[in-house]
Order: structure tokens, then C-alpha cells, then sequence
């Protein structure tokens, strides 16, 4: 464990043994490392001692896997159902907590501070739709999010949920039209605090 003490002469003291006065760039650079070592430590102890500190800690390099590139995914319910079943799990796994305990899946939301996967990817896809509308119109992306397929017959049946489906029942759930959404989107910040809102007021 590194310890520091800076004195009046601007000398540092390293695991008990002086350095001097700091004059040059490699100096600063260690006093640096220990203090940020020291400041990484004591996080480390004051949110481990909670379950939402474990969380806190742990969450992005989980989810940061879990959810990549989910914006993209036309998510269907069984998938959803899969990815919070998955999620849950992680979340008793580090909570130690097992079925035998009885805790309700919002209990643990609750004491971890997380929140719904569906909610998580539901504002990540908005957010990237709105950032794809305000791109120049001779972007690949923006090309592809207007273009429609002429010429083309199905098979008979269902059709397959797409993701155009899946962003069309977002924007309903905001009650909004195709139109009224592009004119919204071109606003960045506008954008997300009414993405933001949409999401906290979902269930």
C-alpha cells in the first residue's frame, strides 16, 4: 500500500523513502499514480460495502457486453425475456442471493439501482434513430433508414418483426408520427431529455 505525504519543501515521501523536491516530469507523474491509487482504493472500500456500490462497479463491464450494439437488434419478446433472465441472474449471482431466499426480481432492482434491459435498450435505440436523422442526406446510414424496397412480394404469412417495426412502436408509445419525430430529432439535446422521459415513465 503506497502512502504520500508532500512537505513544504514540495518533497514527497513514497513508501518511507524521500524524494526530491519534484522538478521534473516523472516525479509528477508518480505522485500521480499514488495519489490516484490511493483515491482508487478508497472507492473501491466505500462502494463495495454496499449492494448498489457492487453494482455501481461491476455493471459496466457486464452490461458493456451484454448490450452491445442491442440499438440495432430488431428485439423480439422472447429474446427481451431471454436478456433479462440473463441479467437478473448475474444480479443474484452478485448479490449471493439464490431462488431459495424468495427475493422478487424488483427487490433486486431495488437494491442494486438497476433498471429494466428493455428500458436500457429501448433509450440507446432511440437515441441512435435520432442521431441517424440528423445525419447529411448523403450518408449510407440515413439513405437506408429512408429507403423502401419497391417491387417486392412477400411470402405469404406473418412478416418477420424488423427493426423499422420496432422503432415505429417506440415512437408510438412517445405519440408520435414519423414527421413529428424527425422535426423533434434535430435538436440533439431536446431529443434525448424527451427519450429520457419517455424511458422513466415506461414500465
Amino acid at each position: 500500500m503506497y502512502g504520500c505525504e508532500c512537505e513544504n519543501d514540495l518533497s514527497l515521501l513514497v513508501d518511507e523513502s524521500q524524494v526530491d523536491t519534484l522538478t521534473n516530469l516523472e516525479q509528477l507523474q508518480l505522485l500521480v499514480e499514488v495519489c490516484r491509487s490511493i483515491l482508487f482504493t478508497t472507492l473501491i472500500n466505500i462502494k463495495c460495502n454496499t449492494d448498489k456500490g457492487q453494482a455501481f462497479l461491476i455493471a459496466p463491464l457486464i452490461l458493456s457486453t451484454l448490450l452491445y450494439s442491442t440499438e440495432l437488434w430488431p428485439l423480439t419478446v422472447t429474446l427481451s425475456k431471454k436478456l433479462e433472465a440473463a441479467h437478473h441472474r448475474w444480479l443474484r449471482g452478485l448479490l449471493g442471493i439464490t431462488w431459495r431466499d424468495k427475493v422478487t426480481n424488483e427487490e433486486i432492482q431495488k437494491r442494486t439501482g438497476q433498471t429494466l434491459l428493455k428500458k436500457m435498450i429501448r433509450e440507446r435505440r432511440l437515441r441512435c434513430l435520432g442521431h441517424v436523422t440528423r445525419m447529411d442526406e448523403v450518408r449510407f446510414l440515413k439513405q437506408a433508414l429512408q429507403w423502401a424496397v419497391t417491387g417486392f412480394k412477400r411470402r405469404p404469412g406473418r412478416p418477420r418483426i424488423n427493426w423499422r417495426d420496432i422503432v415505429n412502436k417506440d415512437l408510438q408509445r412517445m405519440g408520435l408520427t414519423w414527421e413529428e419525430f424527425e422535426a423533434s430529432a434535430q435538436d440533439r439535446q431536446t431529443w434525448h431529455q424527451r427519450v429520457a422521459l419517455c424511458i422513466a415513465d415506461a414500465r
